[in-house]
């Protein structure tokens, strides 16, 4: 029996695909895709109805140690692994991304809360200028008025 790992891979692009019912996973790049479906719909009971995989290699990095005199170097490299992206049937949803879909709506309800207060002082505002500049046009119609001359 083979190792399973499946983690899936929480980014923006992701994101974006899950709300087309694709999901990303990484896994070990020894599971086949029937295994990786058979385990999919026993861990998730959800209907899987196509998987792609990619084969990702890993990075080779290097890293450098200077101790007194001596500098030695190591390289090496990262684990290689598979990535697999499953579609699911319509309207099944993991919940991956629940959490960042209600943040999203809580920003949303803020922003319009926000945005509704800032237009009500802006209504208050213009109601002050229009009484203020109101004030000002009467008190110059009777500046303009001519003074009755004193005999």
């Amino acid at each position: 029996m083979k190792l399973f790992s499946l983690d899936p891979l929480i980014n923006e692009k992701s994101y974006s695909l899950s709300k087309d019912s694709v999901y990303v996973f990484r896994t070990s790049p020894s599971l086949n895709l029937a295994e990786i479906k058979k385990e999919i719909e026993k861990n998730f009971e959800v209907k899987v109805v196509k998987i792609n995989s990619a084969l990702i290699k890993g990075k080779v990095k290097r890293t450098i140690s200077i101790t007194g005199r001596r500098q030695g170097s190591r390289s090496g490299s990262r684990s290689k692994y598979k990535k697999v992206y499953v579609r699911l049937a319509k309207g099944t949803k993991l919940p991956f991304f629940e959490s960042v879909e209600e943040e999203t709506k809580k920003e949303e309800k803020s922003q319009k809360q926000f945005d509704k207060a800032i237009a009500k002082n802006i209504l208050k505002d213009d109601r002050k200028v229009k009484k203020l500049t109101g004030n000002l046009n009467t008190k110059k119609r009777f500046s303009l008025r001519k003074q009755p001359e004193s005999k």
